[in-house]
Protein backbone atom coordinates (compact mmCIF):
# COMPACT_ATOMS: atom_id res chain seq x y z
CA UNK A 1 0.00 0.00 0.00
CA UNK A 2 1.49 3.47 -0.65
CA UNK A 3 -0.03 7.19 -0.43
CA UNK A 4 -1.45 9.21 2.46
CA UNK A 5 -3.78 7.84 4.93
CA UNK A 6 -6.89 9.10 5.03
CA UNK A 7 -6.36 11.56 2.43
CA UNK A 8 -5.44 8.95 -0.56
CA UNK A 9 -4.18 5.07 -0.66
CA UNK A 10 -4.02 2.49 -3.01
CA UNK A 11 -2.56 -0.87 -3.32
CA UNK A 12 -0.79 -2.80 -5.61
CA UNK A 13 -0.79 -6.10 -6.17
CA UNK A 14 0.50 -9.13 -7.90
CA UNK A 15 -1.94 -11.73 -9.80
CA UNK A 16 -1.43 -14.89 -11.76
CA UNK A 17 -2.33 -12.52 -14.56
CA UNK A 18 -0.19 -9.39 -13.81
CA UNK A 19 0.03 -6.60 -11.62
CA UNK A 20 -2.81 -4.55 -10.91
CA UNK A 21 -3.58 -1.36 -8.80
CA UNK A 22 -6.59 -0.44 -6.45
CA UNK A 23 -7.89 2.61 -4.66
CA UNK A 24 -7.89 1.75 -1.04
CA UNK A 25 -8.87 5.06 1.11
CA UNK A 26 -10.02 8.49 0.64
CA UNK A 27 -11.83 11.00 -1.39
CA UNK A 28 -9.77 11.12 -4.58
CA UNK A 29 -8.80 8.31 -6.44
CA UNK A 30 -5.29 7.77 -8.17
CA UNK A 31 -4.78 8.42 -11.59
CA UNK A 32 -3.41 5.95 -14.43
CA UNK A 33 -1.36 7.66 -17.17
CA UNK A 34 -3.80 10.62 -16.31
CA UNK A 35 -7.10 8.82 -16.45
CA UNK A 36 -8.87 8.09 -12.70
CA UNK A 37 -8.68 4.88 -12.12
CA UNK A 38 -12.15 4.92 -9.99
CA UNK A 39 -12.88 2.01 -7.75
CA UNK A 40 -12.19 -0.68 -9.76
CA UNK A 41 -8.77 -2.25 -9.93
CA UNK A 42 -6.85 -1.86 -13.09
CA UNK A 43 -3.86 -4.00 -14.76
CA UNK A 44 -0.57 -1.75 -14.54
CA UNK A 45 1.67 -2.50 -18.11
CA UNK A 46 5.40 -1.73 -18.08
CA UNK A 47 6.13 2.84 -18.05
CA UNK A 48 2.52 3.40 -16.76
CA UNK A 49 2.64 6.18 -15.15
CA UNK A 50 0.74 6.70 -11.30
CA UNK A 51 -0.01 9.60 -9.40
CA UNK A 52 -1.46 10.20 -5.87
CA UNK A 53 -1.16 11.85 -3.65
CA UNK A 54 0.37 14.32 -5.07
CA UNK A 55 3.29 12.34 -6.23
CA UNK A 56 4.10 11.02 -9.50
CA UNK A 57 5.66 6.94 -9.93
CA UNK A 58 6.31 5.28 -12.64
CA UNK A 59 6.04 1.69 -12.69
CA UNK A 60 8.07 -0.88 -14.22
CA UNK A 61 7.88 -4.26 -14.64
CA UNK A 62 11.77 -6.02 -14.47
CA UNK A 63 10.41 -9.46 -14.11
CA UNK A 64 10.79 -11.32 -17.57
CA UNK A 65 8.09 -14.32 -18.58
Amino acid sequence: MFGRPTYQVAVNTRRPSGYFIAHVEGDVFPTLNGVNIGSAAHTLKDKDVIELAEVKLEFLNTLTT
